[in-house]
């Protein structure tokens, strides 16, 4: 890609599940360039070839911000994001969605929300408008459908009893230690 070689448009970074999916951040040190576009390319063309190359696995172009929460926001697409929460403390991504755009924030057997976790460094845990968590991306699971209460309170806290008995009749959908954040190399 011709923008990436001249250092108009810069990756900073990537997460990937080889095979599978791959999540790149770019941005751009020119306002005139749309850097997603320039990745893409006219019908895709640019990205075809980089999917060729990678044998048919699915590439995911998001933009880079240097704003955390939005950063986050943009890692989730295609999912419409309404809102991110960050607790620095933890360095937990809250993030909230509609109902009919939670399948599309957690992804395939929770893919795209681990991706989006690995890329931007934070652990996401993303919940319906109105507070039902619905996946985790620090423990790879997606969580049961029953409603509970883990809306934050007024600090920004989450009740670690409701959290943890949530946690531990969840569905695994994902095994091994739990998603931390990469750096592109």
């Amino acid at each position: 890609i011709p923008e990436i070689l001249s250092g108009v448009v810069e990756i900073k970074n990537i997460a990937r599940e080889a095979g599978s999916r791959t999540k790149v951040a770019v941005t751009t040190t020119d306002d005139a360039i749309d850097p997603i576009g320039s990745c893409i390319g006219q019908r895709g063309t640019r990205i075809q070839t980089v999917i060729r190359e990678l044998g048919g696995e699915k590439v995911d172009v998001v933009m880079w911000s240097a704003d955390e929460a939005e950063y986050v926001s943009h890692a989730l697409s295609p999912a419409k994001i309404l809102g991110v929460d960050l607790r620095r403390d933890d360095h937990l991504a809250l993030v909230k969605v509609n109902p009919d755009q939670l399948s599309l924030a957690i992804g395939k057997g929770g893919q795209n929300v681990r991706l989006a976790a690995k890329l931007t460094g934070w652990k996401i845990t993303i919940a319906e408008e109105g507070g039902r968590v619905a996946a985790d991306s620090e423990v790879g699971e997606i969580l049961p459908d029953e409603p509970t209460a883990l809306e934050p309170d007024a600090a920004g806290d989450v009740p670690e009893s409701a959290a943890a008995a949530d946690v531990k009749d969840a569905v695994a959908v994902a095994k091994g230690e739990p998603v931390e954040g990469q750096d592109a190399a």
